[in-house]
C-alpha cells in the first residue's frame, strides 16, 4: 500500500477512476498484490484543486496512511478543495471559510471499491391504495466523475420490483396500486452494479417513507327490513348488504345499525352482507331512519345508507280479576289495584 502526491500525468489508476481538475498534483491510494506483482487497485483521493486563499498550496496531501483490523485502509491529510469527497453524515463536508487546508480522515473498503450516493424520490409522499406510486432514483459516484451502471431493486413489506436498469445514473420505477400495505411504509431502493461498474463501485441502499391510505372509494349500502311496519311489540330483523361495484373486491368490515335511542353492536359482514336484529321495544313509535356504518377493508372508506320503518303502538293486554282483597287489574302485564289511579 502507498500513500503520496502523484504527478497527475504519471499515475495509474483503475479505468473508472478521472483525474481531478485544477492541479497538477494530488494524492494518490494504490493497493497491490501480496508479491507486488499486479495492481489490485489505485485511486486518486481529491477535489478540484481550488485552494481558498492561498492558490500556490497543493489542495489535497496525504500525510499518513494505516490499515486497521478488517484491513480497510485509513488515510489522513490535509486538503483544501471545496468539494473533497465526503460522505453523508461526515463532521464538515467542506473546509471552514477562511482557512486554506482543512484535516481529512479517510477510509477505504478493503475491496477498494467506493460505495456511491443513492437517492430515492418519491412522486408523492402520500397516496391511496388504488394509485400507482412513481420513484425517481440517483446514484452518484461521490467526487468521482465516473456514472455508476447497473440496476434499481425496491422492496417494501411482501412487495419487490423487477430491476430497473441505470441510464446516466437515473432510474424510474412505478409501484403497482394496491401493492403497499397501509399505513407507513418503507421503501428500500438497492443499487446492483453491473460488469462496467463493480469492480469499483460497491452496492449500496437508501429508504424512505410513504404513507398509503384507504382508497377514498366509498361501497353502496343496500338496507331491507323485513317488514315495512311493526308494533312496540315486535322484533325487527333487517339485512344489509355492502357492494362495491363490478370487478372489485368483495368489501370486509363491520355494519351498526342506529336509530332514535338505539344503536346495534358491531356485526361482521360475510360475503358483503349482514343481518341485524333490533329488539321488540327498541324503535319509539313513528318513523325511525337506520344508518349503517361499514369500517370497510383496505380499499374501501366508510359508507352510510338509510331506509324507513313505521313503529306503532301495540295492542293493550287489559286483564280484570278477583281476589279475597278486592277487584284487581292488569295493563300490559303491569298490575294494578283498585287504589291505584290508572295515567
Amino acid at each position: 500500500m502507498h500513500l503520496q502526491r502523484a504527478h497527475l500525468a504519471c499515475q495509474p489508476t483503475n479505468p473508472t477512476v478521472s483525474n481531478p481538475t485544477g492541479f497538477t498534483y494530488t494524492t494518490f491510494v494504490t493497493k497491490l498484490s501480496p508479491d507486488g506483482s499486479s495492481l489490485v487497485y489505485s485511486s486518486y483521493l481529491g477535489g478540484s484543486g481550488e485552494v481558498l486563499n492561498c492558490p500556490l498550496v497543493p489542495p489535497d496531501q496525504g500525510t499518513a496512511i494505516a490499515v486497521d483490523a478488517p484491513n480497510n485502509v485509513c488515510i489522513a491529510g490535509l486538503t483544501g478543495s471545496p468539494d473533497f469527497p465526503t460522505t453523508p453524515g461526515s463532521f464538515e463536508s467542506a473546509p471552514p471559510a477562511g482557512f486554506s487546508n482543512s484535516a481529512f480522515v479517510t477510509r477505504i473498503d478493503l475491496s477498494g471499491k467506493s460505495t456511491p450516493l443513492v437517492a430515492i424520490t418519491p412522486a408523492n409522499s402520500s397516496i391511496t391504495s388504488v394509485q400507482p406510486l412513481t420513484l425517481s432514483i440517483t446514484v452518484t459516484h461521490g467526487g468521482c466523475s465516473a456514472v455508476p451502471t447497473g440496476s434499481i431493486t425496491i422492496t417494501s413489506g411482501n412487495f419487490t420490483s423487477s430491476a430497473a436498469k441505470l441510464t446516466n445514473g437515473s432510474a424510474t420505477l412505478t409501484i403497482p396500486a394496491g401493492s403497499l400495505a397501509i399505513g407507513q411504509d418503507t421503501l428500500t431502493a438497492t443499487y446492483s452494479a453491473d460488469t462496467a461498474s463493480s469492480s469499483n463501485i460497491a452496492s449500496a441502499m437508501a429508504t424512505v417513507t410513504v404513507t398509503v391510505t384507504g382508497a377514498g372509494v366509498a361501497p353502496s349500502l343496500t338496507i331491507t327490513p323485513a317488514v315495512s311496519t311493526l308494533t312496540t311489540a315486535q322484533s325487527l330483523s333487517v339485512t344489509v348488504a355492502v357492494s362495491s361495484g363490478v370487478g372489485k373486491p368483495t368489501p370486509t368490515g363491520t355494519v351498526t345499525l342506529s336509530a332514535t335511542g338505539y344503536t346495534s353492536a358491531l356485526t361482521s359482514l360475510t360475503a358483503g352482507a349482514a343481518t341485524l336484529t333490533l329488539p321488540a321495544g327498541s324503535l319509539p313509535i313513528g318513523t325511525d331512519t337506520y344508518t349503517p356504518d361499514s369500517a370497510s377493508a383496505a380499499l374501501y372508506n366508510p359508507a352510510s345508507s338509510s331506509a324507513n320503518v313505521t313503529v306503532t303502538a301495540g295492542p293493550v293486554v287489559f286483564t280484570v280479576s278477583t281476589t279475597p282483597a278486592g277487584l284487581a287489574f292488569s295493563v300490559d302485564g303491569t298490575a294494578y289495584t283498585t287504589c291505584q289511579t290508572l295515567s
